[in-house]
């Protein structure tokens, strides 16, 4: 699971992408790693709006809000291990700078 980390940390560092474009990369790292379609999704009140993932059409139900105006949502749970938490708090501060 470290390589998982290292991929979306490299993702994350790299200046030359679109946020659009790291959410899409991320979201194939993670899909790769964990098993699951990942989607980054644009929230406004109660509605989470497809951004990027694992295809465009949304097809899950485990949420988790990473901010205010971003949430992530998988076809399964993701279990809440170190890795997971590191990730998340990776792709938080991401969405907030």
């Amino acid at each position: 699971m470290q390589a998982c980390v290292d991929k979306v940390k490299s993702i994350i560092n790299d200046r030359s992408l679109l946020l659009v474009d790291k959410l899409t990369k991320i979201s194939e790292v993670l899909s790769e790693h964990l098993n699951a379609r990942i989607y980054f999704c644009g929230i406004r009140g109660k509605r989470w709006s497809f951004v990027a993932g694992s295809g465009d059409v949304l097809s899950g139900s485990h949420r988790i809000r990473l901010s205010e105006t971003w949430g992530l949502i998988s076809d399964r749970e993701l279990k809440q291990d170190q890795f997971i938490r590191l990730i998340i708090s990776m792709i938080r501060e991401m969405l907030t700078d």
